[in-house]
């Protein structure tokens, strides 16, 4: 739904993978990981660039939507092979299924 609606308004939706992104420890500024308790509300990193954390995040996933192909998380991951559909609950066995 997201996703139409982001065209009729003429933008798009990015759909950030914030696990491999990390984007509450990540630096906005030089993209280096500073880890941080989640009590530590301002992002201070050794490059010098100090902010609020939640503004730096929202700076990472701003940059990694802008930057396709080039970020962290730029591509999602494809499907695994195992997510298969479930197996038919019919009562039709291999013998049946063949007259018709």
């Amino acid at each position: 739904m997201l996703g139409y609606k982001a065209e009729e308004a003429g933008t798009r939706v990015h759909l950030a993978n914030t696990r491999q992104l990390k984007p509450s420890q990540r630096c906005a500024k030089c993209w280096a990981i500073v880890p941080k308790k989640l009590n530590q509300r301002v992002h201070v990193c050794p490059c010098g660039h100090t902010a609020p954390r939640d503004q730096n995040s929202a700076l990472v996933v701003l940059i990694d939507a802008h930057t396709p192909g080039t970020g962290v998380a730029a591509r999602q991951k494809p499907l695994q092979a195992n997510a298969r559909k479930p197996k038919s609950t019919t009562r039709e066995t291999p013998a049946t299924s063949q007259r018709l």
